[in-house]
């Protein structure tokens, strides 16, 4: 395992199987569980930006490869490399934040791997085929992996939406502009047809807060309310004219739901132990 830093981040190779994994560790003086964090389809771990900076936890973030997703690619072989990757990383047990497709990811972890992932936030995503689609021409962007500058105005109406509308500057000053790894954006968006996690998402017992913006185009904010219903401990907030992305554009905004979501769990947890020390109110 190598290990460079850059602004206070390291980045680790690490040795999954065959496969080494370069792996974005931001380290911060905290008692609570690292953060992973999962990114949507063909973004890169460096667009969690100014959002991963004001999080007040240890985060941990890499980006999809199609190695990583199997033969055929599927959402619970990439369920199963992460807990791999996990443990090369001597972190049994870690909260869970995914974006979009991370959010698919986020939901197959907390099935298939319960006992690994404490708490998940589900930002813009979706139960998957058994839910509301993207509208069609939120879809037909979807499906090409180009994200030039001669495309961005249709991603910004089609795609993106929300803050983008108002500001296309942000688009640039995001990173959103540059050459992706096709293949693997191609293998993510294998992965997910005909995946849902509807029939099983009761089961899941983890703790979850969901953040959706009210007018996302590629999951339909329909989506979140059910979500909410089929996790038996999950919560909702709607955030109003965020798009598709406000999770990178609304970082202050963002970080501070997600802070205030795992602090409040981390406070409960912490009060039995203080009434057994007499330390409590």
């Amino acid at each position: 395992m190598t290990q460079s830093r850059n602004q206070g981040m390291h980045v680790r190779e690490v040795q999954v199987g065959r496969q080494s994994v370069p792996v974005s560790i931001r380290e911060v003086d905290s008692e609570a569980p690292p953060l992973l964090m999962l990114s949507g389809v063909g973004t890169e771990y460096e667009r969690w930006g100014r959002t991963r900076e004001l999080l007040n936890r240890t985060t941990v973030a890499f980006d999809v490869r199609t190695g990583q997703l199997g033969y055929r690619p599927s959402m619970r072989t990439f369920a199963k490399f992460v807990t791999n990757l996990l443990d090369s990383l001597d972190m049994p047990k870690v909260d869970v934040t995914g974006l979009s497709w991370g959010g698919m990811a986020t939901q197959q972890l907390a099935h298939d791997f319960p006992e690994r992932f404490r708490r998940m936030v589900l930002v813009s995503t979706t139960p998957g085929f058994m839910a509301v689609p993207a509208r069609p021409a939120a879809m037909k962007a979807l499906m090409s992996p180009h994200r030039d500058a001669a495309r961005m105005p249709e991603l910004i109406r089609d795609l993106y939406s929300g803050d983008f509308v108002y500001n296309p500057g942000l688009a640039e000053e995001l990173g959103l502009v540059r050459p992706i790894d096709e293949a693997t954006y191609r293998r993510q968006l294998m992965a997910i047809f005909g995946w849902t996690s509807v029939p099983w998402l009761r089961s899941v017992r983890n703790e979850t807060l969901i953040l959706h913006a009210d007018n996302d185009p590629v999951c339909p904010y329909v989506n979140a309310p059910l979500m909410r219903r089929l996790i038996p401990r999950a919560s909702l907030t709607k955030v109003p004219g965020g798009g598709h992305l406000f999770v990178l554009t609304r970082p202050e905004d963002s970080a501070g739901l997600i802070n205030d979501f795992l602090d409040r769990h981390e406070a409960t947890e912490r009060m039995p132990s203080l009434r057994r020390l007499g330390l409590s109110g």
